[in-house]
């Protein structure tokens, strides 16, 4: 069963289980090609954090290891049991030929239901506008986070084709978040699509407006994030994390729980709490960095932050990516000649068929081909991978999917 992108099947099904969706009184809707995950998980957080009765549900996709891990509450995965009695009850209403992830969907909105949450956020799977997600009413707001391209054989291949589709999630919402873009076309286009949802200007909020800057130091381990609303209201929030593009999803979702408790204080500290986004850990003893960048801007950021803040370090990336890529582009944009690289698989993916690893020979192979001289290999495993390497001024990076993250946190745990 592949990708198969539409409205129609995912309403039939969620009809035929009564609409488990239209219970939720509050709905934030994440879309973007880069952040929607650090988003969801900072923006759960914060509610949480200031309001602790709170029950918040929020949809993660993809999943990395199984279908139940996408579904949580306050950030705690959804129980296998409390799941799977879930999927049942979708499966044997499932007469429309809906695809496994419109099943997906549907189930975690049954798992919001019965759970009684306050707040569901939830991240689109792919694009926006015929995304499965988008059956959803009533939406307190729509954020969309940084776009570069990215599943383009069904978004189109260009940057504007792309944010048109992804605004598709302005349907149904009261007000609208821009995270930043890089892209002038992607900021211009999603405003111009905001418009035709209807989207009044004071409703409508842009980061790219919005003052944002971290680096006043404060101690030898956090940051200040600067920024300010578009009512020139300043705010400074204390980091734990100096990542560029974490600070801008952090400021990102700051923003957005503004928009949604005005009255309320935010968090005095801000803490990187959400796994595989640029966080340092231990397998077997040797320090690893992992992120799970897939794409070609979310490489690119990993390797200027890398080499940006480890200067004296020498690089040695362990690298799976997934099968139809353009590998020559994304080796580009973080590879240089004189890092090491070892290429490495990932397990199948539960009820994801369509998704599979690249060959790890092909990959070393075209890595010698790019760049002549450079020492790059393959391992059949990730462990195997840290476990080959032995030079103490090795930075060693774990990246390339996010299909790799289960198998680390599995060695962690």
């Amino acid at each position: 069963m592949a990708i198969t992108l539409g409205l129609e099947r995912i309403q039939k099904l969620l009809n035929a289980i009564g609409n488990p969706q239209k219970s939720f009184t509050k709905i934030i809707h994440v879309a973007g090609t880069n952040g929607k995950g650090s988003v969801c998980a900072f923006l759960t957080d914060f509610i949480s954090e200031s309001f602790p009765d709170h029950k918040i549900g929020t949809f993660y996709s993809p999943h990395v290891k199984h279908p139940s891990d996408a579904i949580k509450i306050n950030n705690n995965s959804c129980s296998l049991d409390f799941y799977l009695e879930r999927r049942k009850i979708v499966e044997n209403a499932n007469q429309f030929g809906a695809t496994l992830f419109e099943i997906q969907t549907a189930t975690a909105f049954l798992v919001f239901k019965d759970w009684k949450i306050d707040v569901a956020i939830v991240e689109v799977g792919i694009g926006g506008r015929l995304d499965a997600t988008n059956v959803l009413e009533g939406k307190s707001l729509s954020i969309i986070t940084s776009i570069g391209l990215d599943h383009v054989e069904f978004l189109g291949n260009t940057i504007v084709s792309i944010a048109r589709e992804k605004a598709g999630i302005f349907s149904n919402t009261e007000k609208v978040l821009i995270g930043y873009q890089k892209e002038p076309n992607a900021l211009k286009t999603l405003k111009e699509e905001a418009e035709k949802y209807k989207i009044e200007n004071n409703e409508m909020y842009s980061i790219n407006e919005i003052s944002c800057v971290g680096g006043q130091s404060v101690k030898s381990d956090s940051d200040i994030l600067h920024w300010r609303l578009e009512n020139n209201t300043e705010y400074n929030v204390a980091c734990t994390f100096l990542s560029p593009i974490c600070l801008m999803n952090a400021s990102t979702a700051l923003t957005a729980f503004k928009i949604l408790y005005p009255e309320n204080e935010l968090p005095n500290v801000l803490s990187l709490n959400h796994f595989g986004r640029y966080c340092s850990t231990k397998v077997n003893g040797k320090e690893v960095f992992v992120d799970g960048a897939h794409n070609r801007d979310g490489l690119k950021e990993l390797s200027d932050y890398i080499r940006n803040t480890h200067t004296s370090k020498k690089i040695h990336w362990i690298v799976g990516f997934k099968k139809g890529k353009d590998y020559k582009e994304l080796l580009g944009q973080f590879l240089r000649v004189e890092d090491k690289i070892t290429f490495v698989p990932f397990d199948k993916v539960i009820d994801m068929p369509w998704i599979a690893c690249a060959d790890v020979h092909e990959l070393s192979n075209l890595s010698f081909q790019l760049y002549p001289g450079i020492s790059a290999s393959s391992a059949q495993s990730i462990n195997d991978a840290i476990a080959s390497l032995n030079d103490k001024e090795e930075m060693i990076i774990i990246t390339g999917s996010l299909y790799l993250l289960s198998e680390i946190e599995e060695l962690i745990y």
